[in-house]
């Protein structure tokens, strides 16, 4: 049998790495069964709709934080809330469909447990989102934000829906007054 050249193994080598990186991390080993998660309804979607607020891209709030039911509902009903930052944006073409790849490197857990690595949120075209990421792309690189996430049984798969807000110490402290209500009444 021949043995193959160095350049040959150095490529075969450089391909397994780079599909074993943009597969993203092993699914976790003590995850739940898709089955035993809460379906993905119209109502978790409202919540968790994988898209970020407007004010992370410097735009205006369309409720104000002190008024924003659904902050306060994300912030008492995700499974994670998770400040972080920006550490890479990526766009990402397959088949002809374009979306955007944020990584997200945690600086600290509000909620939950997360892995010490870094979170990637993917936003399609379809994403109100999307516009405003192809607008900004590589100058979103280390901007603050709280990422609240859960997941859900979506058509029998276990998929993590998100919604991101900006780091701010309004948003923080909104947040907080909202998870301390919930343990208050738990």
């Amino acid at each position: 049998m021949m043995e193959p050249s160095a350049p040959f193994t150095f490529a075969l080598l450089a391909l397994c790495l780079a599909a074993t990186a943009s597969c993203g991390p092993e699914p976790e080993a003590n995850a739940p069964d898709p089955v035993a998660l809460a379906p993905y309804t119209a109502a978790d979607s409202a919540l968790f709709d994988d898209t970020f607020s407007p004010d992370f891209f410097g735009l205006e709030r369309p409720t104000p934080v002190g008024e924003d039911r659904r902050l306060t509902a994300r912030a008492r009903s995700a499974a994670l809330v998770l400040a972080g930052r920006v550490s890479t944006v990526t766009r990402d073409r397959r088949d002809a469909l374009e979306s955007y790849v944020l990584v997200l490197t945690p600086t600290g857990v509000v909620r939950g447990e997360s892995s010490a690595g870094p979170i990637t949120l993917e936003v399609d075209a379809s994403s109100p989102s999307f516009p405003w990421i192809r607008s900004t792309e590589t100058d979103l690189v280390g901007r603050g934000v709280i990422l609240f996430a859960k997941r859900y049984n979506d058509h029998g798969a276990r998929v993590l829906h998100w919604h991101a807000e900006a780091d701010t110490p309004e948003i923080r402290r909104a947040v907080e007054s909202a998870m301390l209500v919930s343990e208050v009444g738990s």
